[in-house]
């Protein structure tokens, strides 16, 4: 493991010494985030992985020795859906295997979970009470967390599993301060030295993760936006690697993305502080555009596939299909049947998500100018 302390540290810094000139406020919510992160995280993170991470290789070498093949990696711009297909594709148990929360956040590592392994047994042995305890956060944290739901046990984005070496967008939440941060995950592929600290990290963690969860052939199915920086990197380390480009209209990303991070800012900064991140928004919109689709067309046409939004929420079960088919998988008679029953689900669906371009700092017509060659590639509605 290779921890970026010297990231952590200007972070820090930066929270005690210049957090208001940059128009961040340390509110009592924000206080507790801090307090718990630095003095019980952290130090609990970094011992307990640090050691076990050194414990794989004495007690379980073997992980070392397996093949990742033909991974497939969800990427795109959030608020693209790529949550959705991930969530949707995951059902397929034959063919994939997938990180959940609790994997990525507490046990990365073979020897961690072998150990809640024994604790769950004894655990069950007395009644169940942690289990209990655990279920009840679960619900009442995770899974109530309006603009995005998760829990415990659901598969999630494995860029959180980068926060056990500083190089997560998750980092975002507790220090909001992107110009230090999205400097060095922006520009990913064009960092030999990061490259260099952070995927030999997240390929262990991968092979690990297969020596535990891997039965016959199945494959990694990761979903990522912040990965549509690291194409390179991702082909560099996993060279048949497959990748599903999800892409929607800038008129619906930009706003939706703007909505979502003003929202999550309110919650800490309270409703009169202004929000200073739309230019961030912009350059990181931006680069998972224009970088991600200019990489991924100098690669072979096999191992990747261009997804529209609206096919996929219009007919989940064509698009994954279709998926399928470039990629040479075989589509499960039973998850076959999910698709359709996702199909009349997504007839049904109703967003509650409720977002105008009034409420950002972007207009249609500076979206439109910028990206008028995708609006025409890709027929997106210039009024919608």
């Amino acid at each position: 493991m290779n921890f970026n302390f010297k990231l952590l540290r200007q972070l820090i810094l930066i929270t005690l010494f210049d957090s208001r000139r940059r128009g961040v406020r340390v509110t009592p919510q924000r206080f507790v985030i801090l307090t718990v992160f630095l003095l019980i995280m952290v130090p609990v993170f970094l011992i307990s992985a640090k050691f076990s991470w050194w414990l794989d290789d004495v007690l379980f070498p073997g992980y070392r020795r397996r093949k990742v093949e033909q991974p497939v990696f969800i990427i795109g711009n959030p608020r693209s859906g790529t949550t959705f297909l991930h969530r949707l594709m995951v059902r397929d148990e034959r063919n994939f295997i997938h990180f959940r929360t609790w994997e990525l956040g507490f046990a990365p590592t073979i020897t961690q979970r072998r150990l809640y392994q024994i604790i769950g047994r004894v655990d069950r042995l007395v009644g169940g009470p942690l289990t209990r305890i655990v279920q009840k956060l679960n619900k009442r944290i995770l899974q109530s967390i309006e603009q995005h739901p998760t829990g415990l046990w659901q598969a999630e984005e494995d860029d959180l599993i980068l926060l056990y070496v500083w190089s997560s967008t998750f980092i975002l939440g507790v220090f909001p301060y992107p110009d230090e941060v999205l400097a060095r995950i922006l520009p990913f592929d064009q960092l030999p030295e990061e490259r260099q600290r952070v995927m030999p990290f997240y390929e262990g963690a991968v092979k690990r993760h297969l020596h535990v969860r891997q039965t016959g052939r199945r494959k990694l199915l990761s979903k990522n936006p912040v990965f549509s920086s690291r194409v390179d990197a991702l082909y560099e380390s996993f060279p048949d690697a497959r990748f599903v480009y999800l892409i929607r209209s800038p008129l619906n990303v930009l706003p939706s993305l703007g909505s979502y991070a003003r929202t999550v800012w309110r919650d800490f900064q309270g409703e009169t502080a202004k929000f200073p991140y739309d230019e961030h928004i912009w350059d990181t919109v931006w680069w998972w555009y224009r970088y991600t689709l200019h990489r991924l067309e100098q690669a072979p046409p096999e191992s990747y596939i261009i997804v529209n939004y609206d096919d996929l929420t219009a007919n989940p079960r064509e698009t994954v299909r279709r998926i399928y088919e470039h990629f040479g998988f075989e589509l499960d008679p039973e998850f076959d049947r999910m698709l359709v029953e996702a199909n009349e689900k997504s007839r049904r669906y109703k967003s509650s998500h409720d977002y105008t371009l009034e409420d950002t700092g972007f207009t249609r017509e500076q979206i439109v100018e910028e990206y008028a060659d995708l609006f025409e590639r890709f027929g997106f509605d210039k009024e919608g």
